[in-house]
């Protein structure tokens, strides 16, 4: 049983001849017999009456605790700073629970026993020190308080990283698709598909027509013409647009081993899995990334944020990879560019968008992130930012400077006809990629956000020079059911 020193005022009120005595006394207590304190005053109020304890040289400094928020009436999360490399200890909860900080901060979540307010401790550790000294704080019971209902419940993980709740029943395999709606699915893409090549076809026929008609003098072409001159000579020029998937699996999928121990899955099937495999099956080519990310999960530079509900710089570069990997099949030059390209900027920067809601200061919770920064220049310029200080993404578009994740955008480079063009179709999570892909592209579309279905009149752009040679769809695992609408009445 853990027992812990303090020195204790203890209030000895003697009422004796009007006379008011104290003393001081050393007592020893138990923390798993302290009594719950009934009071109703803020947390805040309460540990602040702890001193800052003593950093003894040798040991580690103790942990900063400078959140303690209720999830639920009884579940806590925990969060604040301690040194790199050290793991945080918290007692006083139904379990002890430990949490180890790779980048100076720390979130954690721990239960308490009963109603009241709980006094808790944390101690961090750490390789060839002595243990810190102990941080003192209370936790409360509130009644009142549930888990938020908005999508944006936060379920956190081992080593502070974060997860959306709202991707447990694509983990758990809970919203998978009947065969009835699969064979939908491939109905879908396939007819898509065809669209485009129509599409296609049609506008090469169109454009053969209207140069005949010039070279003869602006006469109509008979139907024998149509069928003897054009129609043949747009089949000799036309290729067909490649169908491109691209979907970024959730970060649950990739790192299922930072779920906490209460969260496993014994599905041998998953949404995600359902749909990789119709879309092999239909005349779209897929890009399997949870196969990519498996191959990179340890590398140096992080695929997924900690704090953050989206992929780092670095796993959309993956991404980027594999997409012009298919491409310079045909076009050599539009090659993904090595690494090498870009300079890779470490920052810290602010907690991502998932503490903002665990409703913890972002300026206190900072997390390093990683930026390729190109070493090359490009003609046009990108921000999909906010500011230099965060990784949230722009939802303002300026013109000139900013794809926003939810705007349509051409870029139209003009190259020559050995880089192709490419036609867009996204979420959000395409934006860290609009660089990437910007400048391996003559000319880009980068439709609407939430716009997922190729139309006929993007095949057949008004500008000849940015016709598409290229269809990809970007989008993350959770939109799987937005892409497709399968279960729509």
């Amino acid at each position: 049983m853990k027992k812990i020193k303090l020195i204790a005022m203890v209030a000895v009120l003697v009422l004796t001849m009007g006379v008011l005595a104290s003393c001081i006394a050393e007592v020893e207590i138990d923390l798993e017999k302290v009594q719950d304190i009934s009071k109703e005053e803020s947390i805040a109020e309460e540990s602040s009456g702890f001193a800052d304890p003593e950093d003894l040289p040798g040991h580690v400094k103790a942990p900063a605790v400078t959140e303690v928020i209720n999830i639920t009436a009884s579940r806590i999360c925990i969060a604040g700073t301690c040194e790199k490399g050290a793991t945080v200890t918290i007692y006083g909860g139904k379990e002890d629970v430990e949490v180890y900080s790779e980048n100076g901060y720390f979130i954690v979540e721990t239960e308490l026993e009963s109603s009241g307010t709980k006094l808790m401790e944390a101690v961090a550790t750490k390789e060839s020190l002595e243990d810190s000294a102990s941080r003192y704080f209370y936790a409360q019971y509130k009644a009142t308080v549930s888990e938020r209902v908005d999508g944006n419940s936060v379920l956190i993980g081992k080593n502070s990283q974060l997860f959306l709740n709202s991707t447990l029943p694509d983990f758990f395999g809970e919203n998978l698709y009947t065969n009835t709606q699969l064979n939908a699915l491939k109905e879908k893409v396939n007819a898509n598909y065809q669209l485009m090549q129509d599409a296609k076809l049609k506008m090469l026929e169109r454009t053969r027509e209207e140069e005949l008609v010039n070279e003869f003098g602006g006469r109509a072409l008979t139907e024998e013409e149509i069928e003897t001159l054009v129609k043949p000579w747009a089949q000799a020029n036309f290729k067909p647009i490649p169908y491109i998937f691209v979907i970024a699996p959730n970060a649950l999928t990739v790192y299922p081993e930072l779920a906490p121990d209460s969260v496993v899955s014994t599905t041998n099937t998953t949404r995600y899995k359902q749909v990789i495999k119709a879309l092999k099956d239909t005349n779209a080519t897929v890009i399997d990334l949870s196969e990519v990310f498996a191959e990179h999960k340890d590398d140096e530079y992080p695929i997924y944020s900690s704090t953050n509900s989206y992929w780092t710089e670095y796993g959309a570069y993956l991404a980027y990879k594999e997409i012009m990997d298919i491409v310079d099949d045909d076009y050599p030059a539009a090659a993904a560019r090595p690494l090498s390209d870009f300079n890779i900027e470490k920052k810290e920067y602010l907690g991502g968008n998932m503490v903002g809601y665990l409703y913890i200061d972002r300026e206190v919770i900072k997390e390093e992130g990683v930026k390729l920064v190109p070493k090359f220049t490009t003609n046009f310029k990108l921000n999909v930012y906010k500011d230099n200080n965060s990784l949230d993404l722009a939802t303002e578009p300026d013109a000139n400077k900013t794809v926003a994740s939810t705007t349509r955008r051409l870029i139209d480079r003009k190259l020559d006809e050995s880089y192709p063009n490419g036609y867009i179709l996204r979420d959000e999570w395409s934006a860290q990629m609009f660089t990437l892909l910007a400048d391996r592209f003559s000319a880009t579309i980068f439709h609407t956000a939430g716009a997922y279905d190729p139309r006929a009149i993007d095949i057949n752009y008004s500008s000849e020079s940015a016709r598409p040679d290229y269809t990809i769809v970007i989008f993350n695992e959770s939109n799987i059911e937005n892409v497709f609408k399968l279960n729509a009445e």
